[in-house]
């Protein structure tokens, strides 16, 4: 598929990269490869018009993510910056419920690394304290505690 090239006019500036030049410096690092068929190349074709919609130049190599040393590690944190940076700035009318919802996340799930969030069975395990009438009202809080974890 060496032959296959990107060829897109936008707004007067006409782009043209081979494919594979562009899509493997995109791949995962442990899975670059050549493209394999027409089908991927179209995959691809919708990424390289995206970028030049998006104002990059996509025959520049994308500069690779630089991880931040303050990204929460464990889950207490991240719902603490959760709080701060979407619930607080919105001015809802229902902070301090949102906050005592967290809490219990924070009180269940806090000591959890981040990274547990993504496995299913950690979260099908939460299960808060049955303070509240069993039935519907319990399977509410649960699965409003489960999106506000997985914002």
């Amino acid at each position: 598929m060496e032959h296959l090239w990107f060829d897109v006019t936008y707004r007067g500036t006409r782009f043209r990269v081979p494919v594979n030049e562009f899509a493997i410096p995109r791949m995962d690092p442990n899975k670059q490869r050549p493209i394999e068929s027409l089908e991927e190349g179209r995959d691809w074709e919708r990424v390289f018009i995206g970028e030049i919609k998006a104002g990059r130049d996509p025959r520049r190599p994308r500069p690779g993510q630089k991880s931040s040393n303050g990204a929460p590690k464990d889950v207490a944190s991240f719902l603490d910056a959760y709080v701060e940076r979407c619930v607080t700035p919105a001015a809802l009318k229902s902070v301090n419920s949102t906050c005592r919802r967290v809490d219990v996340l924070k009180k269940h799930l806090g000591d959890l690394p981040l990274d547990a969030l993504e496995e299913p069975d950690e979260i099908n395990r939460f299960s808060p304290d049955r303070t509240t009438p069993s039935g519907s009202s319990s399977r509410r809080f649960t699965e409003r505690s489960k999106r506000s974890a997985r914002r």
